[in-house]
């Protein structure tokens, strides 16, 4: 089975439903219970017409489906943004972790605290 067998094609238009509205839409949780619920096949299971034809989703105007669509993508960069910090800090950590078990920052312990060299 190719990697073509496995994709399912949906046309959003008519200009009444922004794809990526749709999208989004798509990979909520409420709509993915009905997906997992319609789908059929036991090891594979996939969408067909029927599936997709009995989905509900939240439907608002293409207007305010922009206006959500752009907000939850500035919310998603902002989110990977602190993703990647978030890395960057767990390195930095462990480099310092690193430095400190090796001795390569000695740490002097006094009665105000503890003091790293």
């Amino acid at each position: 089975m190719g990697l073509w067998d496995r994709l399912f094609f949906v046309e959003v238009g008519g200009g009444k439903l922004d794809a990526r509205f749709f999208s989004y839409a798509y990979q909520h949780d409420v709509v993915q219970r009905q997906v997992a619920g319609l789908a059929v096949g036991t090891t594979m299971p996939s969408l067909n017409n029927a599936v997709m034809n009995a989905l509900y989703f939240p439907y608002v105007g293409i207007n305010e489906q922009k206006r959500i669509t752009e907000r939850l993508e500035v919310v998603e960069h902002q989110i990977e943004s602190l993703l990647k910090h978030d890395v960057k800090l767990k390195k930095q950590k462990s480099g310092l972790m690193y430095d400190l078990l090796t001795g390569k920052v000695s740490v002097t312990i006094t009665q105000e605290g503890v003091a790293y060299d």
